[in-house]
């Protein structure tokens, strides 16, 4: 395996990364380390795959280091090649509701883990939207037990990791 990351610091802490295959890391194109939040590597295949590892700031950030964020993320998918197959792949900390389902059908299927959309569910879905992608796990179901990504500590459960592709 090959570990690609962007760290938060120079010591290797925090930020994000993607794990490859020793034979796909051969493959490997370019990889851009936009920010301690935001890596992009591109594979070159037929069709072309970039793959965008990204970790959102958690709810209770204020609101500009929500906008930085998804103002990088919405660059960094803009500048990827039209014909590139994009996968975006994190920690969103967005909870997406059944309410999504009904307001944004193409973005957002009905198999949701929660009844109501958080509000950096709001913003992943817009980023969705402006960039024609769909929020993979949304559109078949899985067992409850599949849908969670993350436990706190006091037992309460929640799914707030997510898989972007086109809508293709």
């Amino acid at each position: 395996y090959k570990i690609i990351y962007s760290s938060a610091d120079e010591r290797g802490v925090g930020g994000v990364g993607i794990l490859v295959k020793s034979r796909i890391a051969k493959s490997i194109l370019k990889i851009s380390k936009i920010s301690d939040r935001i890596l992009s590597v591109t594979l070159n295949s037929n069709p072309r795959i970039t793959l965008i590892s990204a970790y959102a700031p958690t709810e209770e950030k204020n609101d500009e280091h929500k906008d930085l964020f998804y103002a990088a993320l919405l660059q960094t998918i803009a500048a990827t090649p039209q014909h590139n197959f994009i996968v975006v792949m994190g920690d969103f900390n967005a909870r997406i509701g059944q309410d999504s389902a009904d307001t944004s059908p193409r973005t957002c299927g009905k198999y949701t883990f929660h009844e109501t959309t958080s509000n950096n569910g709001e913003r992943l879905l817009s980023l969705c939207e402006s960039t024609q992608m769909r929020i993979a796990s949304t559109f078949k179901p899985h067992k409850t037990t599949h849908r969670r990504t993350w436990q706190h500590p006091h037992d309460s459960k929640t799914y707030i990791d997510h898989i972007l592709i086109k809508g293709k």
